[in-house]
């Protein structure tokens, strides 16, 4: 059953369910260019998880988050080379990549979110929830505003 599911994903999302199986250099390999402090090296993503690279393309190099959503950065807004290099230590000596303000948004989506999960949550038990399947089934989409919650929680946390 795990397989099937995971064929089935696979062949929507475009890849051969075969390639899933296969040893990981046996994978489309997907070159991105480092912002590590040397620039002299480069990831190779080759990995169980490269055939979601080109998903990606959205958080690229010049973008910005804000509440998690990539947005454009303003050319006056780039911090000098300088600080560039102070931010990137920094943030590898803390093991985060995310700043101080996208955890503080983060942190505060969560809690939008918690306060949207618990009221769906006594909505859907009290009104939605006849005691046949489509209640159940509209008490369990309590799982997506849950999600939310826990990831942007998280998320402030770690700084992930």
């Amino acid at each position: 059953m795990k397989i099937q599911c995971l064929a089935a994903t696979l062949a929507i999302i475009g890849q051969n369910p075969a390639d899933a199986f296969s040893f990981p250099n046996q994978h489309k390999t997907f070159r991105v260019g480092s912002t590590s402090l040397n620039q002299q090296k480069e990831f190779v993503n080759d990995g169980a998880f490269s055939f979601m690279q080109p998903f990606l393309g959205v958080f690229e190099e010049g973008k910005t988050t804000n509440y998690a959503v990539p947005l454009p950065v303003d050319a006056a807004d780039i911090p000098s080379e300088e600080e560039q290099i102070r931010r990137r230590t920094e943030a590898a000596a803390n093991m985060t990549n995310i700043g101080m303000e996208e955890r503080e948004r983060r942190g505060e989506a969560a809690g939008i979110f918690q306060k949207i999960t618990i009221g769906y949550a006594f909505y859907s038990a009290l009104f939605l929830d006849d005691g046949g399947f489509g209640g159940h089934l509209a008490r369990f989409a309590l799982i997506l505003p849950l999600f939310f919650t826990f990831g942007f929680k998280k998320s402030a946390e770690s700084g992930l």
